[in-house]
């Protein structure tokens, strides 16, 4: 897992949230594409069992197939799932936003709408 995002999540709540990376054998059912398009990791956060998602490579998904991975993934392992990004466009976030996407963006947004966080880095923001 990204060391930026484990830093945010613990900076922005005040706990520590632990991470244990999902074996390959409880992946079975995901479909193999999915299975290597991202690094999957289980999180106890705020008592609620999740599933955090980090894509593997620099390749480009619309919110649209990020929707479509993830309500796969969901269905397959009974847990809601939350994207980790690196970074990405502002218009893309709002598509996300849209969406209802839960993703977490290392020092910039936490949107977690099963959860009803939404957290901004507003220093970050431009003036």
């Amino acid at each position: 897992m990204n060391i930026k995002i484990i830093k945010y999540l613990n900076n922005s709540f005040g706990i520590n949230i632990v991470f244990f990376k999902v074996q390959k054998n409880e992946l079975k059912n995901i479909p193999y594409f999915l299975t290597e398009a991202y690094n999957y990791y289980k999180v106890k956060f705020l008592n609620q069992d999740l599933i955090f998602i980090e894509k593997k490579s620099e390749e480009k998904y619309t919110a649209a197939q990020f929707k479509s991975h993830i309500n796969i993934i969901r269905k397959n392992l009974e847990k809601p799932v939350v994207l980790i990004l690196k970074d990405i466009e502002s218009y893309n976030r709002l598509r996300l936003i849209k969406q209802q996407i839960n993703f977490i963006i290392a020092d910039k947004q936490i949107y977690l709408p099963f959860l009803q966080i939404d957290l901004n880095d507003i220093s970050n923001a431009k003036t």
